[in-house]
């Protein structure tokens, strides 16, 4: 990616494994913090479509 761009590179992502990948390859990484607000609807379980209990 560097290489196409002709100067550094950074990757900004909330996602872990992609942080972990992009140092992996030489990337500087810029881990973001997701808000409270979307962490406490991450906790909440999905419901399904199309099932009723």
């Amino acid at each position: 990616m560097q290489a196409l761009a002709g100067r550094p590179v950074r990757l900004v992502t909330y996602d872990t494994k992609m942080a972990m990948r992009g140092r992996h390859v030489g990337l500087r990484v810029h881990r973001l913090e997701q808000a409270e607000k979307e962490k406490e609807d991450e906790k909440q379980p999905r419901r399904r479509r199309g099932r009723t209990p």
